[in-house]
């Protein structure tokens, strides 16, 4: 699809998303991938980051997955994801 964004996660999500398995993983996918197609949906809230940026977060089972888009250049950044405390 022309219109989505491009997805990028960093070393630690990235890690975090390949030891997942089974339907976590898929789940986790899913969302990703719907993310890209959908970058202004509501996330399950929001916060700032340490460099003063506002990052998204949403929770999917037992998983929390942080992110912002940066809709100037069309892309999607994973900065995140974990179980939630």
């Amino acid at each position: 699809m022309g219109d989505s964004y491009a997805v990028f996660l960093n070393r630690p999500a990235h890690e975090a998303l390949v030891r997942l398995k089974g339907s976590k993983r898929r789940a986790i996918d899913k969302f990703i991938d719907y993310l890209s197609d959908n970058p202004f949906e509501e996330s399950d809230f929001s916060e700032y980051d340490k460099v003063g940026r506002i990052v998204h977060c949403k929770i999917i089972r037992d998983l929390a997955i942080t992110y912002y888009a940066d809709h100037a250049v069309k892309e999607l950044k994973v900065i995140e994801l974990g179980p939630t405390p």
